[in-house]
């Protein structure tokens, strides 16, 4: 059995490595060019493919000490072509499996959404556990106050029942505040975003014109008809 070559192994591990880095941080840049559909994925997989293609092969050479060939070997169109279309390709698996991912962790947090809607609709004085007392006197006092907090008391449901629970508090990541979205993906939902609104539409669409960087998931729950303050 032949032993095997290990700087010819090693070589190539660097040139793979150089390849990675290259791809990973090209992708980025022209994901945030593009966008995040299906064509700006295969877009910039295609650039990235390219161009780390073109990095893998030179450190290959400079590594191997076949400087001399790097003007012939670097920058040929078949090469070009074939690492644009197999970074093209890996882009488009990498919307599906994004696409796939974004639907479950959708379904994830509408399922505990729709949860602390319910209970909170059936027994509105939960808010107290979850409001500041100044809050929750407020939305005493004044119906318009008492539906902005009724919003704030799920979206604070969901962060505790998030929590408590072991497999999701490995998903979402509660986030609120200013010009942030309300949770974030971490693990397998790394790079998402999401918040949590009413279902009427002027309120959706306030939502998803927020840009916080990657495409947003939308969690929507009703109040109870005629809710007006809290008890």
């Amino acid at each position: 059995m032949r032993c095997l070559d290990w700087g010819r192994v090693g070589i190539s591990f660097a040139a793979g490595a150089v390849a990675g880095l290259t791809g990973f941080f090209i992708y980025g840049g022209m994901a945030a060019f593009f966008g995040t559909g299906l064509m700006a994925n295969i877009a910039s997989g295609a650039v990235a493919g390219a161009i780390s293609g073109q990095y893998a092969r030179l450190t290959g050479l400079v590594l191997s000490g076949y400087t001399d060939q790097i003007g012939s070997s670097l920058f040929r169109w078949q090469d070009l072509a074939l690492d644009a279309a197999l970074g093209g390709f890996g882009g488009a698996i990498g919307y599906g499996l994004q696409r796939g991912l974004s639907g479950i962790a959708e379904d994830i947090l509408q399922g505990v959404t729709g949860s602390a809607n319910r209970r909170l609709g059936a027994n509105p004085g939960l808010a107290q556990g979850v409001l500041r007392r100044a809050e929750y006197l407020a939305g005493q006092a004044n119906p318009s106050i008492a539906r902005m907090q009724y919003g704030n008391a799920v979206e604070r449901m969901v962060s505790q029942q998030i929590r408590e629970t072991p497999l999701i508090s490995r998903l979402f990541q509660h986030v609120g505040g200013p010009n942030n979205p309300d949770f974030i993906g971490t693990g397998l939902f790394n790079g998402l975003n999401f918040d949590i609104t009413t279902n009427t539409s002027q309120s959706i669409a306030s939502h998803l014109s927020r840009a916080y960087g990657q495409g947003l998931i939308i969690a929507t729950y009703a109040r109870p008809i005629g809710f007006g303050v809290f008890p």
